[in-house]
């Protein structure tokens, strides 16, 4: 899956801003795990899980939850520039 792909489905579905961090955290994630994990796009929106990752063979289902300091803030209004 392609970030333009997951972006068009947030796009889609009027998900909210914050969902658009969890998924910019969700990247950095699965890149920084061994395998080949990406995520899967679903047919709608739902609260639980808030990703589910697969490699072909396992799926998990991973809920994100955070806690945002003042420099984490900055980063995450440069991830919004970006991804709009």
């Amino acid at each position: 899956m392609r970030s333009k792909d997951y972006k068009a489905f947030l796009l889609k579905n009027k998900a909210k801003e914050d969902k658009y961090e969890e998924a910019y955290d969700m990247g950095k994630f699965l890149i920084s795990i061994e395998g080949q994990y990406h995520l899967e796009i679903p047919e709608s929106t739902s609260s639980i899980p808030d990703f589910i990752a697969t490699d072909g063979i396992k799926r998990i289902g991973i809920e994100h939850t955070r806690l945002i300091n003042h420099e984490s803030k900055m980063l995450v209004k440069e991830t919004q520039k970006i991804l709009k």
